[in-house]
């Protein structure tokens, strides 16, 4: 399996390569090509084409939930597809990342109806629960927050059934890899908390060696008391590597780096598992 990062707060200093608050992931295994979210713009596109990833032969899309740092660059993406004139790819994604949503704060939308992009896909799976999306990748979508300390608070609003309801992201969702040295967990944003999305994915696949962790952790707001919590918790699953990103925060990848294997993850970032 291939990882490559296409959208990511951080960039290389020197690179042509552009940043932005968002996350995106080019995964390839299994003979497939997954889009794992789009970041906030078009920008993941426009990466692809300067790292030479191979974005043109994407068959599936994945939404790690609706948040606009994740799912803006829909429409560029449906845009590309249009131009192409390809095989739309399948699109795989909890219902409520459909949703619009709003910040309480300021009563601003902040995501366009991301259903007004879908029919540029031949197949939808609106799904909740556990999907196999290639051989040995699973779809955890809807991860519950089971470990105390990552109770979830509602910043934002979503919107269900006409009515806007205080946003505990119920779609959450994330990928894990079954590898030879262990599971590989590709976050989005983990806002169930990570050390819970590891707990669904032992749960899932029964195997609970962790090879390496990539993605946001959603710590950057965090407490010293959480985020002290979250690397005892880590410490215990004898990680082979982790490489925190997007919304993990300054504070908390410094506090990983003094006992954890944390490795350096940015827009160009590219990480290979043997099968």
């Amino acid at each position: 399996m291939k990882l490559t990062v296409l959208t990511d707060n951080c960039v290389r200093c020197g690179t042509t390569l552009t940043g932005e608050h968002g996350f995106s992931m080019l995964i390839e295994t299994d003979g497939r090509t997954i889009l794992f979210d789009t970041g906030q713009s078009g920008r993941f596109l426009s990466n692809a084409r300067i790292i030479g990833a191979p974005v043109e032969a994407i068959d599936t899309v994945v939404l790690s939930h609706g948040h606009y740092d994740h799912t803006g660059g829909l429409a560029a993406l449906s845009a590309f597809l249009s131009e192409s004139k390809r095989a739309p790819p399948d699109f795989f994604c909890h219902p409520a990342a459909l949703c619009r949503r709003k910040r309480i704060r300021n009563n601003n939308v902040l995501i366009n109806d991301p259903s007004a992009v879908l029919n540029s896909y031949s197949t939808t799976h609106s799904t909740t629960g556990t999907k196999r999306i290639a051989d040995g990748l699973w779809l955890l979508s809807g991860v519950e927050s089971t470990v105390p300390f990552e109770k979830r608070r509602a910043g934002d609003e979503i919107e269900q059934n006409g009515v806007w309801i205080p946003d505990l992201v119920p779609d959450d969702s994330a990928l894990v890899w079954e590898g030879p040295l262990g599971l590989v967990i590709i976050a989005g944003c983990t806002h169930a908390g990570v050390c819970s999305t590891i707990e669904a994915a032992i749960a899932v696949t029964g195997e609970d060696r962790i090879a390496d962790i990539i993605g946001g952790l959603h710590l950057v707001s965090a407490s010293d008391s959480r985020i002290h919590a979250t690397r005892e918790y880590l410490e215990g699953c004898h990680l082979q590597e982790i490489h925190p990103c997007h919304c993990t925060g300054f504070e908390a990848t410094l506090a990983f780096a003094k006992t954890l294997p944390v490795k350096g993850c940015r827009v160009g970032t590219q990480i290979s598992y043997k099968k």
